[in-house]
């Protein structure tokens, strides 16, 4: 069963719609009640583009609603796709960048009600936009240039439980070189990590993971020039990591430690904040949702939104829907179809669904190590579909296929 969730907030944030097919499309019209008035055209990149606030409080959404409609936007509201709680609602809309313009200028005189969902409006537009050029801090002062190409991740798993490669980059010379052949491959940054957070994985203890990896780091960061991420939900690990040069922090937890979110801030660091339902070890006991997109992005507003309020510049946090985590098969597939939704909070976003179980069950049961097309395809449609970054292990295979798919759809 679904577990109920609750409106706890009237913030928010506005969700720009990836249609990639005429149903989603017709479906939304029937949504919004518009009986065939609809604007034809799809997605966000369209002029008037579909978007959705939920859950809303009921006065919440009454105003948003309200101020939508003075404007001449084409808007309804109807229960919440996802939320149990009493008289939830969703708000539907189809909006022109004009719309948007004037209704961004005059966020702070609206109703105070309205007033957080407006300025989301803004925030989610000036993102979704591909071929915009922005920058990604890291600490010390480097950056990572964002915007048209989607950048690289290449993975060292320092486990002897890897899902993925069974423990062949365990000790730390086989992790420095594994790491400096990536780099060769042509990976933008890399992602280093000493737990494995597959289900049902070992537990690890805080210096144990410490041991396996900080060797690594230090290694590395001696031999290859790209930016290093250290792949941890423990802020003791990850203040060591940065101690030592790491640039940024990827927690499948999500900064759900206000310890992590000060380690982060502290450090001047990069993050990524991830969905993930539950614990590596129950999270595939509960794959359904009301509304997945829904809910994940959801998620993503509120650790996105502490981590803003304990420091963290904007620039500095990446979102990742957590591909594998606490999803079915069809999820999966699901998020990445619609991976450029999330950038509508206002920040890059992060696919890693390189070697994953479902692209076995996909495939026919193809074994981690016989996942290469699939996690190819995986990269490329997640690309095609607004992803800033892939988190991959086959590094030169990936890069050759963004290559030709940055070539067809630039």
């Amino acid at each position: 069963m679904v577990p109920p969730r609750s409106v706890t907030s009237p913030r928010a944030p506005a969700r720009f719609l990836q249609f990639n097919t005429l149903r989603e499309f017709e479906e939304f019209v029937t949504a919004l009640n518009l009986r065939g008035n609809a604007p034809r055209e799809l997605g966000a990149t369209a002029p008037h583009m579909p978007l959705v606030w939920d859950p809303l409080p009921p006065l919440v959404a009454q105003r948003l609603v309200e101020t939508l409609s003075q404007e001449g936007v084409e808007v309804g509201k109807s229960p919440s796709a996802f939320s149990a709680a009493p008289g939830a609602q969703r708000v539907l809309a189809f909006v022109s960048s004009g719309q948007i313009a004037r209704l961004a200028s005059r966020a702070r005189s609206a109703p105070l009600s309205a007033r957080a969902a407006l300025e989301s409006l803004a925030t989610g537009f000036r993102s979704i936009d591909r071929q915009k050029k922005g920058w990604l801090r890291l600490a010390g002062g480097r950056r990572l240039r964002l915007g048209g190409k989607t950048l690289v991740m290449g993975v060292v798993n320092v486990t002897p439980d890897s899902f993925s490669d069974g423990g062949k980059f365990f000790s730390t010379e086989a992790a420095i070189a594994q790491g400096i052949r990536l780099v060769q491959e042509g990976a933008d940054l890399l992602d280093i990590g000493g737990e494995s957070t597959r289900p049902s994985a070992r537990f690890v203890s805080e210096a144990e993971e410490a041991r396996r990896v900080l060797p690594v780091l230090e290694g590395l960061l001696r031999k290859v020039e790209i930016p290093l991420s250290i792949d941890t939900r423990r802020p003791s690990v990850a203040r060591k990591a940065l101690a030592l040069g790491v640039g940024m922090v990827n927690d499948v937890s999500g900064l759900a430690l206000s310890a992590m979110r000060r380690v982060v801030r502290d450090g001047e660091a990069a993050a990524v904040a991830m969905h993930m339902r539950g614990t590596p070890a129950t999270m595939q006991k509960n794959t359904e949702y009301r509304d997945l997109r829904g809910e994940v992005f959801n998620f993503l507003a509120e650790r996105t939104r502490r981590a803003l309020a304990d420091g963290i510049p904007r620039d500095r946090l990446i979102v990742d829907p957590g591909i594998g985590f606490g999803k079915s098969p069809e999820g999966n597939v699901e998020l990445i179809d619609h991976a450029g939704e999330f950038r509508s909070l206002g920040f890059p976003v992060l696919i890693g669904a390189s070697r994953k179980s479902f692209l076995g069950v996909l495939t026919g049961g193809a074994m981690a190590t016989e996942r290469l097309e699939a996690s190819l395809g995986a990269a490329v449609l997640s690309a095609l579909r607004g992803a800033d970054i892939v988190r991959v292990h086959d590094v030169q295979e990936t890069v050759r296929a963004l290559a030709i798919a940055q070539a067809i759809r630039p």
